[in-house]
């Protein structure tokens, strides 16, 4: 049976688990607990993500909950396990090929994720960043990981990134599936400026506020997106997203 590709979204927020292989455990004391948090906070200074909550739990797995803010999930996880196990100098095989991530759509997904990390803190578990060792205080920290709110969990849901997360058949606007329904759309709202689609996406402005709303109102990669757009890279695509969500920038 083929696997079921996983959902990708470089600015949604995700719960990460990762299991062991079925003869290994992740963690046999608390010094390799430590190490696997050193590792993570590496994983942090590379890939500027922000980690919003860890839970180290059974020797055989730990879950994450990040907002990603344009970081590759994939790459990110492949980058912690590697150095990880290169830290505990553990042989091949440690983990499981396949780690599950969850996007989490609304505050309220996040929120049920994150009360039942705290609901194993309650029984016993130290080793989640709702109950941190005393001697591990300085290395959380340096997680810089934050106070959980109801406030600042709705904070992260910015427009953007909320109709970024949305499934497509819950949004007002247009539902594009294909590059060329993505095109037809654009040349309506060139043609509503008076330019043709050519002269609108010589326009930066234009064009990059219309590559965000394209990753909005559609349900294609950034790849095809790029490709519409006149064959951008998908880092390139990647970075106006990321600096429109960031500054809040809108044609008007």
């Amino acid at each position: 049976m083929a696997r079921i590709s996983r959902q990708r979204n470089l600015y949604g927020l995700y719960h990460i688990s990762q299991q062991s292989q079925a003869d290994r455990e992740i963690f046999q004391n608390e010094e390799q607990r430590t190490l696997f948090l050193q590792a993570l906070q590496q994983a942090l200074q590379q890939y500027r993500f922000q980690l919003l909550a860890y839970c180290l739990m059974e020797p055989d797995q730990y879950h994450l909950i990040v907002s990603l803010e344009g970081c590759d999930i994939s790459k990110l996880m492949s980058s912690l396990n590697i150095s990880y196990t290169r830290a505990i100098s553990s042989s091949a095989g440690l983990f499981r090929e396949r780690y599950k991530s969850r996007l989490l759509r609304t505050p309220a997904e996040v929120e049920e994720v994150l009360s039942a990390i705290r609901q194993r803190s309650t029984r016993g578990d130290k080793w989640n960043s709702f109950c941190s060792l005393d001697h591990l205080q300085g290395l959380t920290q340096a997680l810089n990981v934050p106070q959980i709110t109801p406030e600042l969990v709705k904070s992260l849901y910015t427009e953007d990134v909320l109709q970024s997360v949305l499934p497509c058949s819950s949004r007002n606007g247009p539902c594009l599936t294909s590059p060329e329904a993505l095109r037809i759309y654009l040349k309506k709202l060139a043609a509503a400026e008076g330019l043709s689609l050519e002269e609108a996406l010589a326009d930066k402005d234009l064009r990059n506020s219309w590559i965000c709303q394209a990753r909005r109102e559609s349900t294609l990669s950034l790849r095809q997106i790029g490709e519409v757009f006149g064959g951008l890279s998908e880092s390139m695509v990647s970075k106006v997203i990321k600096q429109h969500t960031q500054q809040g920038v809108t044609h008007a």
